[in-house]
């Protein structure tokens, strides 16, 4: 015994000493890349520019190509019939673990379909703030990291994720049998005349990890000291590289869809049984989704505006009580200064795209890497576009899209979606992570823009916008001329 153990001991020695090493190592070529790349960012940024005013003909298209005309009037008999369902269903929180967590919970009809929460609360508080559900009809991604490719795939998500309803696909089945049978046979044919043991253990998706490229990319752009501390220090722990510790954090976070831990003693489901499973469980979510794309925004006081300068072709000659010098002047800085319209674009002032904007970090415990893990989890997501559940949604924008985005692409790490402008007095706070209270936080951060993105690098057509506190004002004035009445399917 006395001979073995100086050897386990050394060995033991020699792996921690070669462990820090690699460590010292790592931590000096990150600081290398992050003095390049940050080298490399303050050459990209461009002079402040000067902006010509627009004249009365390019204002005039800009504000009819931001227009949002009235929903259409009437639907087929068979979509009324599935949307019906669809928000019985929204609003039942019997699909929830505890019986008390709709849909409706975080998108609740009266705040224009959000909930005034900085992070959404299900069966516990969630890492994410819940988007608003205004015109979805015409959406292609769903998720702030795009992590759904339709309305369809998305409302799979938060039925199954252990912090919002924490239910099953299969305990759907069952609710629906006992609850909705007449209704969804209607629509969608029979139900089975037996289910699995309610017992049976559900289908477990593990979520794809990052690739090591992508992981060493975000550990050296990381830009809060903590976050690098802490996963070195988890790192040394665990003996392992940074970077698995980043892919680790960026798999099983806080977009882990796993519904609740199978159970132990249950019976596993048969391949035919699941596949059965899942049809229901994806008729359940396209009534929910026909449901959605009933919400619709417009009506604002700018789309008055835009209606009233398309006859009058004076913009002075359109103004009004609710949309009067101050929105106008904010509507030429949001087209001009402001630089809004490279991601706001169109009736929903969206681009339905991703974009790092340089948010700090705001918890050193916390990382999230947006579209670059979002973007694997909608190729391996089983009810993605490619499935054969959703043939008629090959030719969608975003299927199109799936074939053919690179997943390694670093500009994606740490970037989030474009939300819409609309229904701006409903649906703060702000950021995909809620940090901004208010309307004027969002503002003067892209007016400062003084500090480096939590991970990733910020888009280097970002720079500060120097406005004056007139600007600002009118610019919020203008935003906040965006919110209108919202319609949708009441009964």
């Amino acid at each position: 015994m006395s001979a073995v153990l100086p050897k386990r001991t050394t060995h033991k020695q020699n792996t921690k000493r070669k462990l820090f090493l690699q460590l010292f190592l790592f931590c000096l070529l990150a600081a290398v890349a992050w003095n390049y790349l940050g080298r490399r960012s303050t050459q990209q940024v461009n002079p402040k520019q000067d902006f010509a005013e627009l004249s009365n003909d390019d204002l005039l298209r800009l504000a009819e190509s931001m227009y949002m005309p009235p929903p259409p009037l009437k639907m087929d008999s068979k979509t009324a019939d599935t949307a019906r369902l669809g928000r019985e269903l929204f609003l039942d929180s019997g699909f929830s673990a505890n019986g008390k967590i709709s849909c409706a919970s975080c998108h609740q009809p009266e705040r224009s379909f959000t909930d005034g929460r900085v992070t959404s609360q299900g069966l516990s508080e969630t890492a994410m703030n819940a988007p608003t559900l205004v015109n979805v009809n015409s959406g292609h991604w769903f998720f702030w990291n795009g992590r759904a490719d339709s309305l369809e795939t998305q409302a799979t998500g938060p039925v199954e994720h252990p912090k919002e309803q924490g239910f099953s696909r299969l305990k759907v089945a069952y609710r629906l049998k006992s609850h909705y049978q007449k209704k969804y046979e209607k629509i969608f044919g029979p139900l089975p005349k037996t289910l699995p043991p309610e017992s049976a253990r559900p289908a477990t998706i593990v979520n794809p990890r990052v690739s090591d490229e992508v992981a060493a990319y975000a550990l050296a752009t990381i830009g809060h000291s903590s976050l690098q501390k802490n996963i070195l220090a988890s790192a040394r722990d665990e003996s392992v590289q940074p970077i698995e510790i980043i892919k680790s954090l960026s798999a099983f976070g806080s977009d882990r869809r796993v519904a609740v831990e199978p159970q132990q003693n249950g019976p596993t489901l048969s391949p035919q049984e699941q596949e059965e499973i899942n049809k229901i469980f994806i008729n359940f979510t396209r009534a929910i989704a026909a449901f959605e794309r009933t919400i619709h925004a417009g009506a604002s006081p700018f789309d008055s505006f835009a209606e009233s300068f398309s006859k009058t072709k004076n913009p002075q000659k359109s103004l009004g009580d609710a949309f009067g010098e101050s929105e106008l002047n904010g509507l030429r800085i949001f087209a001009g200064k402001g630089q809004c319209l490279a991601c706001h674009s169109g009736p929903k002032f969206t681009d339905e795209q991703f974009h790092n904007i340089g948010l700090p970090a705001m918890n050193a415990k916390n990382l999230d890497v947006g579209r670059a893990q979002g973007l694997l989890m909608a190729r391996s997501d089983p009810f993605n576009c490619k499935s054969h559940y959703f043939p008629e949604k090959k030719q969608t924008e975003s299927c199109l899209e799936l074939e053919y985005l690179e997943s390694e692409n670093v500009d994606a790490v740490g970037a989030f979606k474009t939300p819409t402008l609309r229904q701006l007095r409903h649906s703060a706070p702000y950021g995909h992570d809620g940090r901004f209270l208010t309307l004027a936080e969002v503002l003067q951060h892209y007016n400062e823009l003084q500090q480096p993105a939590a991970v990733g690098r910020t888009e280097a057509t970002l720079r500060p916008l120097g406005l004056t506190s007139g600007e600002l004002k009118d610019l919020e004035a203008f935003l906040l001329s965006l919110h209108g009445s919202v319609t949708h399917l009441t009964r």
